[in-house]
């Protein structure tokens, strides 16, 4: 099959110095590899959204570019180690660091492929572990760990614990949209879930000194923008890592990926510290509470939030909207024929609406 596609100038040139940069043979390459890596996205996890735009291509390919072939693994999987350290603790040597400057980080909402927040408690949680093995109680400084080394040590781990949430879904025969292992990098193209979890939920400085990636975005960590990038947990991220989580404090094979105390931090730190993404939860709750509770028609009052998102974009981050509220129970899905699927507000949906107009 043969498409036509009409690009923006600027995406060709950039574009065209992904394909000089990167070692593909074309253009037709690297859109082909962008389409592969989506398609690999919507097998892997709940996914109702649209292909990736070619800019959020090229702006994954400008990342996974700057990365060392060094950091990876040999073979598709990692290699035996000790267990996964996930027990929390005080965390009272963990100095924290400054929070990221504003013109470093977006406003918000957070963008669609941030899907899920059980993966970003996973890193908060182990980089929370790793400075606290690490910290100096003499030194009273914020203590950092250098980016390139924990991200590909905490993407091998976060694979391998998506890999055992896996076979949990499986078992229990959980629904798109309840598995709990969405947002892990488990997919079979191991290097290309690797890199995308790396992406999307550990982050990265931009050549700009841009911060991109889910924690940074929501202001639980920083990253320094010098060449050798460290990374350390804001004020914020040291008090979401110590809250208790479920699946690991309790039980893996627990049904909820977060517990009540994080559903409440997370709802209270967005409205306080990234408000146009709380925002964005209000406005997709009451637009389900009046009948736009199909993929399409809330779509369309999600591209309300931005009149610059295309219709591929705002059903992006409709898709992630609704992921990351069904982790915070706010929103329920159910089937609509034999494949099509629906929204309802949970009680705590309805709260959420209420409290917003109550301040």
């Amino acid at each position: 099959m043969k498409l036509v596609v009409d690009l923006p100038d600027t995406l060709v040139g950039r574009i065209r110095d992904a394909v000089e940069e990167g070692g593909y043979d074309d253009a037709r390459e690297f859109v082909t590899t962008a389409i592969e890596n989506q398609l690999e996205l919507e097998e892997e996890e709940d996914y109702t959204g649209s292909f990736k735009t070619i800019d959020e291509a090229i702006q994954e390919f400008e990342h996974n570019k700057t990365r060392s072939k060094a950091t990876s693994r040999p073979g598709d999987e990692p290699v035996s180690g000790p267990q996964i350290d996930l027990a929390r603790r005080a965390y009272k040597n963990v100095i924290p660091v400054n929070l990221p400057a504003s013109n470093r980080v977006s406003e918000g909402p957070l963008w669609g492929q941030y899907n899920r927040i059980l993966p970003v408690k996973f890193v908060i949680r182990r980089l929370a572990n790793v400075l606290d093995d690490s910290a100096n109680q003499e030194a009273n400084q914020p203590v950092q760990r250098d980016l390139s080394e924990f991200s590909t040590e905490v993407a091998w781990e976060a694979r391998e614990f998506g890999k055992e949430l896996e076979r949990i879904d499986d078992r229990r025969s959980r629904a798109r949209g309840e598995k709990l292992s969405a947002g892990f990098p488990t997919g079979k193209k191991t290097e290309k879930s690797i890199d995308r979890f790396e992406s999307h939920f550990v982050g990265y400085a931009d050549r700009n000194g841009n911060l991109t990636g889910a924690p940074a975005s929501l202001r639980l960590v920083n990253i320094t923008a010098d060449k050798g990038s460290e990374l350390g947990l804001s004020k914020y991220g040291v008090e979401f890592a110590a809250l208790e989580n479920p699946l690991f404090d309790k039980d893996v094979e627990a049904d909820d990926p977060l517990s009540d105390q994080e559903k409440q931090f997370y709802i209270s730190h967005v409205r306080e510290v990234l408000p146009k993404e709380f925002n964005a939860m209000v406005h997709t709750a009451k637009a389900i509470s009046e009948g736009d509770d199909r993929p399409q028609s809330l779509s369309d009052r999600v591209a309300e939030l931005d009149d610059e998102w295309s219709d591929a974009q705002a059903s992006t981050n409709r898709s992630g909207l609704i992921s990351r509220m069904y982790e915070l129970s706010l929103v329920d899905r159910h089937r609509v024929g034999q494949r099509g699927i629906g929204y309802e507000l949970t009680e705590e949906g309805y709260d959420l609406i209420q409290s917003h107009e109550r301040s």
